[in-house]
């Protein structure tokens, strides 16, 4: 990590796994609302970019507190193995291959340490260890859990994904 800036290289694979289901800024350890997937964090530019789409199951973003927005900290996007999450950050203009490398090198460290699987994700825990630990609102907590209710489970990373991370 480059200390001046507060960048991880994009092939470094640095930083600390976290397992959820309440996730924390990496630079100040605030806890955050949740974790937006890339086809949420993109919607507004248009969508996920062409290089990511192919990766997308697998790269979010933390919805950190407005303090971490404002102050700029480092690790909002993050590369996502199941529940286990992992900062990856690159400078600007870096070449898509190297941002796909670093990509790659994230979901290969997060594999051999935690497992595909992640930890376990069960939407309704994180739902209420989200809202005990205050990072959710009780009336946003009784929406998600209609939600919940009304649609099921969000479906599991693509397993093709998992299993190639695997084999390298």
């Amino acid at each position: 990590m480059n200390p001046n800036t507060n960048i991880v290289h994009p092939t470094a694979g640095n930083g600390n796994i976290q397992t959820g289901p309440v996730y924390h800024c990496p630079q100040c350890g605030a806890a955050c609302k949740g974790v937006n997937s890339a086809e949420q964090a993109h919607a507004p530019f248009g969508g996920v970019p062409l290089w990511m789409q192919d990766w997308a199951d697998h790269v979010a973003y933390l919805d950190r507190p407005a303090r971490c927005r404002r102050e700029r900290h480092f690790g909002a996007r993050v590369v996502r193995l199941g529940a286990a999450i992992l900062p990856v950050d690159w400078p600007d203009r870096t070449p898509d291959e190297d941002k796909i490398a670093a990509i790659r090198q994230a979901l290969d460290r997060i594999a051999h340490e935690i497992g595909p699987q992640g930890a376990p994700h069960d939407p309704a825990a994180s739902i209420v260890y989200r809202l005990l630990a205050g990072v959710l609102p009780p009336q946003r907590a009784i929406a998600d859990i209609r939600e919940f209710v009304r649609f099921g489970a969000p479906i599991a990373p693509r397993t093709r994904l998992v299993q190639e991370v695997q084999r390298q």
